[in-house]
Parts: C-alpha cells; structure tokens; sequence
C-alpha cells in the first residue's frame, strides 16, 4: 500500500513537470509565432542570435529557420500530450486499486 502511494505520488510529479515543460514549449512557439508575423513583408536588415553572437540574415532565412525552430517545438508537445496522457492513464489505474484496497481493509 505504501509503495502503491509513493508511486502514485511519484506520478502526479511527473504529471507537474510534463506540464510545465508544455507551458514552456508553447511559451516559445507564441515567441516564434509573433516573430514571424513580424517578418511578414519585412524587407529590412534581420539580426538573429546564435549563441553570444548577433548574426545578419535575410528576412527569409529568418523565417526559415524559425519554421523549422516551430516545427521541433510542435514535435516537443506532441511527445509532451503523449506522456502526460500515458501518465494519466498509469494514475487512474494506481487510484482505483488505492480505493479499492482501502474500501477492503474499511479505510473508506
């Protein structure tokens, strides 16, 4: 039973942390997204970092590469839904034989 309820709580644990890496994935693919409304007709000088540097780019090869940094991101949450689903799953089955053993042993 012990074990049982330290998994369980081990679980809502993981269910926390998927969440906010969610929250933080879909945090930065909004930042891409008004990036690239931006840069929508944009014909000027276009700047992106790549670690400590600043480097010059066109506004096309801005928005490429920002496509391509969304696409990992959709990717990123897609993988995020798929664990905190599996996770979720793996918490109903624990808490129904919490209950049940604790209906068994009058804990209820």
């Amino acid at each position: 039973m012990r074990e049982m309820t330290m998994h369980y709580q081990q679980l809502q644990q993981q269910i926390d942390a998927v969440m906010m890496q969610k929250e933080t994935v879909k945090m930065q693919i909004l930042e891409i997204e008004n990036a690239l409304s931006e840069l929508k007709g944009y014909t000027g000088d276009v700047y992106k970092s790549s670690g400590v540097l600043m480097l010059k780019t066109t506004p096309d090869g801005a928005t490429k590469a920002l496509v391509e940094k969304k696409d990992v991101l959709d990717l990123r949450i897609k993988t995020l839904q798929k664990r905190e689903s599996s996770v979720r799953e793996e918490l109903s089955v624990i808490q129904i034989q919490l209950n049940t053993h604790m209906k068994e042993n009058g804990l209820i």
